[in-house]
């Protein structure tokens, strides 16, 4: 049990808990810029201390309206299957599994072989760009195919956006989700799915996790961040339900997550046990009403995270492995009959929150409810196979609940002919490189100008500008326009404080030498709680105390302008793209216009 605990603790910076932050290149095969530093990630590793009042959300005047779905008649192949055959044989459709490697090994099928699971989880080990991944989900279906998998199987990968991208290279770098919300524009968001699903398509891969449907109301979130459509439920609803419909278009099946909603939580749930404190009104008519949205357009598989709802169940479990929040909240209220499936097992929410080895866990999880369990671990996957088969054969597991849980699943996949030969689209990779880059530009908005600083002022001959080190191209637009510049650098916070954060507290000392200044902050509000830094708000709050007009740029979370809220010029950009980042240069130069709206609620 040591040994095992070792191994789960050690995934979450193994695996794909964290962002990986890349740069586009177009084509299945070309080259890929990374960021100068090796597989950046963002791993949270603070508590929140300050005693924050979450931005309010106003609540909508609708009531909670459940939704009713009736049993859908069962495929005549899953009938057979769940009449004739004896259940124990198809315990492995309740787990979807990582596997190891970029091409099919021995172990690896062998390992399909033992288990016979309901699906495979890709993570960014695993893919290197489409054509590889095409050949590797070619044999992963073939293996499981030989194995007897019945109805084929899942392959399932997240595909979000820059921050959450599992390719090295080759698939198309759309921009983030939030980055969608602020276009203002559901079709563009529906074409995003349908072009990115395409290429998923292309890769094998027929099941994507997502559309994320949390409604973001805590301004501290690490967990989801821009990875939310934005604040308002309503907003959010309709940009769930258009890139669900379009992923279904494409002949995928999306994954809305994290059931019911982490948009109120400050905690990281891949790290520890979050809680949403907000009240069972609040749930109902914020945080569920994407859910309810994704269930009415036909979603097949719903994501619950591994939080603690009190409002929902007062009991202080997971959500998880509530039968309160999966039987009586998605089942009974909501009306859904398709397929509850976890977030994965090796989280530090279940792990270390709620102190819940892999095997305990995963029982826990389909007693109340759910049907398939996401283990990333090959090797946890075999042990969580183990212990549910033993389950089983005890009783300590119902027949008639792997029973029901193999009905949904195999519903599912003779529904979406997961067991046929999947068709491989023709894809025009240099189109969809354009259309990312169209998206990245109508995203970046100008949530405020009170003084008049967008274009830059003509009598500004000299500034002061300071932008990441990845970013500096924004100082070279502005250098290339005759200006003066002295530009200061800074690293990221990916993984720890801004280095040079006493250089950032100091610059203010010398704002009597330029007629203004622009600074990008690359989330200077969240930074403050992930690693006790705040240099970057004390940057730019030194610089209004000293009077010298100032421009922000938020490379990523919009909530920076709540460490300096007396600004009066702030623009958005949700995200680091290239054409994100060249659209706010050509706004500085007054060569573009921003388009965008703001989509989350900044408390102004």
């Amino acid at each position: 049990f040591v040994f095992t605990l070792v191994i789960i603790v050690g995934i979450a910076t193994i695996f794909d808990f964290s962002p990986l932050s890349i740069s586009q290149a177009p084509g299945p095969t070309g080259a890929i810029a990374v960021s100068p530093t090796a597989s950046p990630t963002e791993l949270p590793i603070k508590t929140p201390t300050p005693a924050l009042t979450e931005t309010p959300t106003p609540l909508p005047t609708a009531t909670f309206t459940p939704t009713v779905t009736p049993t859908p008649t069962l495929h005549p192949e899953v009938e057979r299957i769940l009449v004739e055959e004896d259940l124990a044989d198809h315990i492995g459709q309740l787990l979807m599994i990582g596997v190891s490697g970029q091409g099919m090994t021995t172990q690896t099928c062998s390992l399909i072989h033992q288990i016979r699971p309901g699906g495979i989880i890709l993570t960014r080990s695993n893919a290197r760009n489409p054509l590889q991944l095409q050949t590797f989900t070619t044999a992963l279906r073939e293996c499981a195919q030989q194995a007897g998998v019945e109805g084929g199987i899942f392959i399932a990968m997240d595909h979000e956006g820059q921050f959450v991208y599992r390719f090295e290279s080759g698939a198309t770098f759309f921009p983030m989700p939030m980055a969608l919300g602020a276009t203002g524009d559901t079709q563009m968001a529906y074409d995003v799915a349908l072009s990115s699903g395409e290429e998923l398509k292309f890769s094998g891969v027929n099941t994507v996790l997502g559309p994320v449907a949390d409604v973001i109301t805590d301004p501290r979130n690490i967990v989801i961040s821009i990875r939310s459509f934005g604040s308002d439920p309503s907003t959010v609803s309709d940009y769930v339900a258009a890139m669900s419909r379009a992923y279904l278009d494409q002949g995928l099946l999306p994954v809305i997550k994290h059931f019911p909603g982490l948009g109120s939580v400050a905690l990281d749930p891949h790290f520890e046990l979050p809680v949403d404190e907000s009240s069972r009104e609040k749930i109902q008519q914020v945080h569920l009403q994407p859910f309810i949205r994704g269930v009415e357009e036909g979603v097949p598989i719903v994501m619950v995270s591994h939080a603690k709802y009190p409002a929902l169940d007062p009991s202080g479990i997971p959500s998880s492995m509530s039968p309160e929040i999966i039987e009586d909240l998605l089942r009974t209220e909501i009306g859904f009959e398709g397929i509850v499936l976890t977030d994965a097992i090796e989280m530090g929410a279940v792990v270390t929150g709620a102190g819940m080895m892999v095997d305990e866990a995963t029982i826990n999880a389909i007693t109340a409810g759910v049907d398939m369990v996401m283990v990333i671990s090959p090797s946890n996957a075999s042990f969580a196979y183990r212990n549910l088969k033993e389950a089983i054969e005890s009783g300590e597991l119902s027949t008639a609940r792997l029973r029901d849980s193999l009905r949904r699943i195999l519903s599912v996949k003779f529904e979406y002919g997961l067991d046929l030969q999947p068709a491989v689209p023709e894809i025009d990779w240099q189109t969809n490189v354009a259309f990312a880059g169209e998206v990245g530009r109508a995203s970046v908005t100008l949530e405020k100008d009170v003084d008049g600083l967008i274009p830059l002022p003509s009598e500004w001959d000299r500034l002061l500008v300071v932008c990441p080190y990845w970013y500096s191209s924004i100082s070279t637009a502005i250098q290339s326009s005759g200006r003066a510049v002295d530009y200061f650098g800074y690293s990221v916070p990916l993984d720890g404080p801004v280095p040079e954060g006493p250089t950032l507290r100091s610059l203010s000392k010398s704002a009597g030498a330029y007629d203004g200044a622009v600074v990008c902050t690359y989330d200077a509000y969240l930074t403050q709680f992930r690693f006790e830094d705040t240099s970057q708000l004390e940057l730019v709050q030194g610089l209004l105390d000293a009077d010298l007009p100032t421009i922000v740029i938020a490379l990523k979370s919009p909530y920076d302008l709540l460490g300096f809220p007396s600004v009066g010029t702030y623009l958005m950009t949700f995200g680091t793209t290239p054409d994100q980042v060249s659209m706010a240069a050509e706004l500085l130069l007054g060569e573009a216009k921003a388009t965008g709206v703001t989509p989350v609620d900044l408390g102004e």
